[in-house]
């Protein structure tokens, strides 16, 4: 009866060792993704803290509904280009290209108006 009684206390004591080591792991879990949440700052775009939930593009942390063109607030899906610090979807680079090479285009020595579109540039003229 003596032997039975002390390993009954034994089985009792493993079992509240192996709670007690569960507890602490769970409690280590816990603050390891605390540390990795508070360690990940700020979305680029709102500055509020980002959750668990990110869209990562060029290494950089976004909320996913910050994740949207600086230009037309769509949703950015698959390709974006980076514009300085902003992320711009396909068809508004494109627009920004075409927009930039309006500016550089030569002017007609006739009317003064920007050409368009493919030009031959003739001696100086």
């Amino acid at each position: 009866r003596a032997e039975a009684a002390a390993r009954a206390e034994r089985a009792r004591e493993e079992a509240e060792a192996e709670a007690l080591l569960e507890r602490e792991q769970e409690q280590q879990r816990r603050m390891d993704e605390e540390a990795a949440h508070a360690a990940r700052g700020n979305c680029p775009v709102c500055q509020k803290e980002l959750g668990l939930e990110a869209v990562v593009a060029d290494d950089i942390e976004y909320h996913p509904a910050c994740f949207k063109c600086n230009d037309c607030s769509a949703d950015i899906s698959s390709q974006y280009f980076r514009v300085g610090k902003h992320l711009v979807c396909n068809a508004c680079a494109e627009k920004r290209l075409d927009d930039d090479a309006a500016r550089h285009a030569p002017a007609c020595d006739v009317c003064g108006k920007r050409v368009s579109g493919q030009y031959l540039t003739l001696g100086a003229q």
